[in-house]
């Protein structure tokens, strides 16, 4: 029988410690309450955290007790979306991640790149649109109907689609629209839309009190 010396045996060292590694970022991740979901290489759910697992329940139907697979869509996104090393560097570009809108918000998952011991980690985020259209009230002066419409205008949807997560029609969103450039003192939507990016993200206007005054 042959001896094993170190050299040999140092994969099985790295592999350990890869283990004990993930394991402490697994549970750092949890202590810290994100939205996160750790994968096997063949994709079935190893670890998820609170977070993460409310945000599947509301957004795909998902049981809050989850099984050990992601829901259909996720799946599906998945597959399309293995990172490639890239030649000069060795490391996966960023994946475009997966959005998912529904009336109560807009969730972004992230494939994060590369694999640790085999595993994957997706990281969800969610952009509240309740919170969204209180903000965009609050500091617009904007009824909560037109602050609805402006926060879903700001993440890019056209005015038929607003139409239907707000369950209104064409019609009815383009004269919210038309009150809330008038209130806004602005001429296109996309103006509009950068305001409520604006205020939504804490970024304080400078050059509108320019010219107001």
């Amino acid at each position: 029988m042959e001896n094993l010396n170190d050299k040999d045996c140092q994969p099985a060292g790295e592999v350990i410690a890869l283990r004990k590694q993930n394991v402490l970022v697994t549970e750092a991740l949890a202590a810290t309450q994100q939205a996160v979901i750790t994968l096997s290489a063949k994709g079935s759910i190893l670890f998820c955290t609170e977070p993460a697992r409310l945000y599947l329940a509301e957004y795909f139907k998902s049981s809050k007790h989850l099984n050990r697979h992601l829901p259909a869509k996720l799946r599906q996104w998945l597959r399309r979306r293995k990172p490639v090393a890239s030649r000069n560097t060795g490391i996966p570009p960023p994946c475009k991640p997966f959005v998912l809108e529904r009336k109560r918000g807009k969730l972004t998952v992230y494939l994060l790149s590369g694999r640790t011991a085999g595993r994957q980690i997706l990281l969800l985020e969610e952009q509240r649109a309740v919170r969204s259209v209180e903000l965009l009230q609050k500091h617009l002066g904007l009824t909560p109907r037109e602050a609805a419409v402006l926060f879903w205008v700001s993440q890019g949807k056209m005015n038929a689609g607003i139409g239907i997560l707000l369950g209104s029609s064409t019609g009815t969103i383009e004269k919210h629209l038309e009150h809330i450039l008038a209130k806004l003192k602005v001429e296109t939507r996309t103006a509009a839309a950068l305001y409520a990016y604006e205020v939504l993200n804490g970024i304080q206007d400078k050059y509108r009190a320019t010219r107001d005054s």
